[in-house]
């Protein structure tokens, strides 16, 4: 996926206008589910983000990034939207990241993995939706000329996970 310069996903938590431009592809899943993929890119701006997403509306979403943070770093970053979002930058990654989301109710986990074997939680918080949800994937550019996130080996499960704090392959 390829986003154009100056676009974004995100609704500044100091109430600056929110920036909700970026290239997204969403579909419908059932009601849990559990989502993969390795993510990468050429990180070259701040802010060059390929991400997993679960949106609802543009004040209701959540994100979870392979991003180029401020330092220039490839970083597992993950944003919570309920009305404002929240930022947290969790951990430096290398040219890749494999990642996942979980939902089962309105509970969701965000997983990391640097091999597809062995995963981190990085998140776990509740998305109180009002209606309908898509996942998918989204890519920005925020501060570049844009930015190219590669998305492979997509998994997608209508389940969720027994354990919402664990993630191991099957």
């Amino acid at each position: 996926m390829t986003a154009s310069r100056k676009t974004n996903l995100f609704n500044s938590p100091s109430g600056k206008p929110k920036v909700v431009n970026a290239p997204l592809i969403l579909f419908e899943p059932e009601a849990n589910f559990t989502i993969s993929a390795k993510v990468t890119g050429k990180l070259k701006a701040v802010y060059d983000v390929a991400a997993l997403v679960v949106y609802q509306d543009d004040e209701t979403w959540a994100k979870f990034c392979y991003e180029n943070s401020v330092n220039l770093m490839p970083t597992i970053v993950s944003v919570v939207t309920r009305t404002f979002s929240d930022d947290c930058n969790s951990m430096p990654t290398g040219d890749y990241a494999y990642m996942a989301i979980v939902k089962r109710g309105s509970e969701y986990s965000f997983f990391y993995s640097p091999d597809n074997k062995n995963w981190s939680m990085v998140r776990n918080f509740n998305l109180n939706t009002t209606g309908k949800i898509k996942v998918g994937f989204a890519v920005h550019g925020s501060r570049g000329n844009g930015f190219t996130g590669d998305f492979s080996e997509i998994k997608y499960l209508p389940r969720a996970l027994d354990d919402m704090r664990t993630l191991s392959e099957e």
